[in-house]
């Protein structure tokens, strides 16, 4: 049977950061344009929004043991906000940190490992278009408020999965047109055997860039390919092989992240960056009927 595909939300400009939350079975995700971030109940299909402001709005992330506080991006700055899910704005923002100050790079995809060390990147300005300067992001770990740059000279910061178990980090740069792979010693936060693993060539993408990524239980990879309307599957072992391939009904699809009681839907984001969009673009959607179990999201630990 092919995947199911079911829009869920309004477009957005830049619909990113999707979050599943396995507490409250709702999914969070970004209006990175619009500055604000989301909430989406599945049971219920309510969907519910908060104007953060402040700059562009890349990741929303819960932090660990703290009722309704969530760790945000704003520009270039990695803050705290507190918002109930219900109301309009968020509230008590509070910056933890901010990079690269006097430019005018913007924070991109972020994620915590399972220690709940953020690891998010830059790049050179604001999404509002797609001239994005190359060259001019990093690649960044926050812990207890303390930065450590990984990785200089960054397009566009994307896509983060980890495995634990192989004590593996997956990594994009968009303009980079690979996945890239590396060790991580995940007590000490240190990346080291940088290998890029899956090129966007080899599977006939190159008019496409790969965006956000997911890991699944099973070890494997699901890569957002923006300008290129799919959501691809591919094992990190043996990475010229697609494993499966989702055709979405929109071009510019941005991210992904598994969710459901069973972790066996997938949740994709996308944007709307056609020079006459359709009505689906920018939409948030989920994807059933997929074969495969997603692990459950790391929070943030302050």
């Amino acid at each position: 049977m092919a995947p199911k595909i079911e829009k869920l939300t309004e477009s957005l400009k830049l619909g990113e950061g999707p979050f599943w939350d396995q507490k409250k079975k709702c999914l969070y995700f970004c209006g990175m344009v619009e500055e604000n971030i989301h909430k989406y109940d599945p049971r219920t299909k309510k969907h519910t929004k908060a104007y953060v402001g402040g700059g562009n709005v890349s990741m929303v992330i819960p932090v660990k043991g703290k009722e309704n506080k969530f760790v945000v991006s704003l520009d270039r700055s990695v803050c705290t906000a507190t918002w109930d899910g219900e109301s309009d704005k968020v509230t008590d923002i509070k910056k933890i940190v901010e990079v690269e100050p006097g430019t005018s790079h913007v924070f991109n995809d972020g994620k915590c490992d399972h220690t709940g060390r953020l690891w998010i990147g830059t790049m050179g300005k604001k999404a509002t278009d797609l001239n994005i300067p190359e060259k001019q992001g990093t690649l960044y770990s926050i812990e207890k408020k303390t930065v450590k740059s990984h990785r200089r000279e960054i397009g566009i910061a994307n896509g983060l999965a980890f495995d634990p178990k192989r004590n593996k980090m997956y990594y994009i740069d968009s303009f980079a047109g690979t996945v890239d792979q590396y060790d991580i010693d995940f007590t000490t936060g240190t990346l080291s055997n940088l290998q890029p693993i899956c090129n966007r060539s080899t599977h006939g993408l190159d008019h496409c860039l790969f965006d956000g990524m997911t890991i699944d239980s099973n070890g494997n990879l699901w890569v957002a390919v923006f300008n290129g309307s799919r959501v691809i599957q591919i094992d990190p072992r043996v990475p010229d092989k697609l494993l499966q391939t989702i055709e979405m009904p929109v071009p510019h699809v941005t991210s992904v992240a598994f969710g459901g009681d069973n972790f066996d839907e997938l949740y994709v984001t996308t944007a709307r960056f056609s020079p006459t969009p359709g009505p689906l673009e920018g939409c948030t959607f989920r994807v059933t009927g997929i074969n495969a179990k997603g692990l459950p999201p790391d929070e943030f630990v302050e």
